[in-house]
């Protein structure tokens, strides 16, 4: 642990951050490398079927239903009375350990059922969009199937990890991350200079898959053991513990897809494979750039939930204002070198600056993620507090994104589906969440 006059401490570098920072690095890295590849060895049209599998992959939060953020603030909660012995085991009261077996149990039924309803659900859509675009010439049919079929089992592993962030375990959960993100991008690059082509899509699936389930079913046993038998005295009720948080999360996640992951799917149906191939890529490397900056608040989930139980309010605040201005400046900064880099890419490769974006709508975007920084931080705040008084607000957000990406991007492309997504945060998205957020914080902390 480093002192607070350190530059780590100053910056809220704890070894988790660095876990996940160092990730999301990777991942931008890993991305580049990928980008390079893929634009070798893969056409543009075929980058952009790769693309639109992970859009509809991502089909998943309709799934998730907002289970998993409930699993680590709850648990987060039931932590603050337990710990784990030398073996990895549960020790500690042992009404907050059956309260915390009944929530893993609830929510690996949840998505082992779900996981079912993903795989034929999303296989589906996928087959009816791609079949539209009526090509023959590129054979995505297995390589889909085998895809869909992987990113089912590891959505059943979600949960699992989502229950160990929350019981103290988020630095093993990013150190694992880190790892498998390397391993991964391994297969794929194996798989694209092998001219695999789209089956590089199944060799991620597949090595993600195969890892989750490692680390959950082996890895942790010791911790996951208790969950296998019924808990022994309180539980946590679904209906009037858990419902009244989730309902919201839940049609909240339904719209988030269309919100977050709609860019592809429009572009690849009512343009082209090509444009819908620049969006995706832009896109992944973006969302990886954000994905970092906002390590600094997802990290900090579990411990603002135990400070909440604690009612210790003051610490939390500091907390929150220290990682959320640091996030945001993270995410300036890196935005601004990705942005000084597409000139530079035009000037080495005219083959490689076209299968990204063009400088405005990358821009447009960029300025879109982020404004959307502080609404991001302020729902991670409300959600640790197991209160989901945004419902509405989020509701209106990202039915904003969702229906100016439709239309802008039906209509003028990758320009218009930035510039909509720009002007929805901008309007709708910050403002409604910032006076959410600062009613419920001051109704809330008045009371103690």
């Amino acid at each position: 642990m480093t002192s607070d006059n350190s530059l780590f401490g100053r910056l809220e570098l704890s070894r988790t951050v660095i876990w996940s920072v160092a990730t999301r690095g990777w991942q931008f890295i890993g991305g580049m490398v990928s980008f390079v590849l893929i634009t070798l060895y893969m056409s543009d049209r075929e980058q952009g079927y790769y693309m639109a599998f992970w859009s509809f992959v991502a089909l998943q939060s309709m799934i998730d239903l907002g289970l998993t953020i409930v699993v680590t603030n709850f648990s987060s909660h039931e932590w603050s009375f337990l710990q784990q012995d030398s073996e990895g085991s549960i020790v500690g009261d042992p009404n907050a350990k059956s309260r915390l077996i009944s929530l893993g149990r609830l929510s690996a039924l949840w998505f082992l059922v779900g996981a079912i309803i993903f795989v034929f659900l999303a296989g589906a859509i996928g087959f009816f969009i791609f079949a539209a675009k009526g090509d023959t010439d590129i054979a995505w049919q297995l390589p889909w199937s085998m895809t869909i079929l992987f990113s089912g089992f590891s959505l059943w592993c979600l949960p699992q990890m989502s229950l160990l962030e929350g019981c103290g375990q988020i630095e093993r959960v990013y150190r694992f991350r880190m790892i498998q993100a390397m391993l991964t991008n391994v297969c794929v690059w194996g798989v694209l200079l092998a001219g695999g082509g789209l089956w590089s899509a199944v060799a991620s699936a597949g090595f993600r898959c195969l890892s989750d389930l490692h680390f959950v079913v082996w890895k942790n046993r010791n911790f996951f053991w208790p969950f296998l038998s019924p808990p022994e005295s309180e539980v946590l009720n679904w209906r009037t513990d858990i419902w009244p948080v989730q309902w919201r999360l839940a049609v909240g996640g339904l719209f988030s897809y269309f919100s977050y992951f709609l860019f592809v799917p429009v572009l690849f149906y009512f343009h082209s494979e090509k444009l819908a191939g620049q969006m995706g890529m832009t896109r992944q490397l973006l969302v990886t750039l954000q994905s970092a900056a906002q390590a600094w608040i997802q990290t900090r989930v579990p411990e603002f939930g135990r400070l909440i139980a604690k009612r210790q309010y003051g610490a939390l605040d500091h907390l929150f204002f220290r990682v959320l201005t640091i996030s945001t400046l993270m995410l300036i900064l890196g935005g601004t070198i990705f942005l000084a880099g597409i000139p530079v890419l035009k000037s080495i490769s005219t083959n490689f600056a076209d299968r990204i974006l063009p400088f405005t709508p990358t821009l447009l975007m960029l300025v879109g993620m982020i404004l959307f920084q502080l609404p991001f931080a302020q729902t991670l705040y409300l959600r640790a507090h197991r209160k989901e008084p945004i419902f509405l607000q989020t509701l209106a957000s990202n039915t904003a994104i969702a229906v100016g990406v439709w239309f802008a991007g039906r209509i003028w492309g990758a320009n218009g589906a930035s510039a909509a997504y720009l002007l929805a945060v901008a309007v709708v998205t910050l403002p409604a969440i910032h006076f959410a957020w600062a009613r419920f914080r001051y109704r809330v902390h008045s009371e103690t």
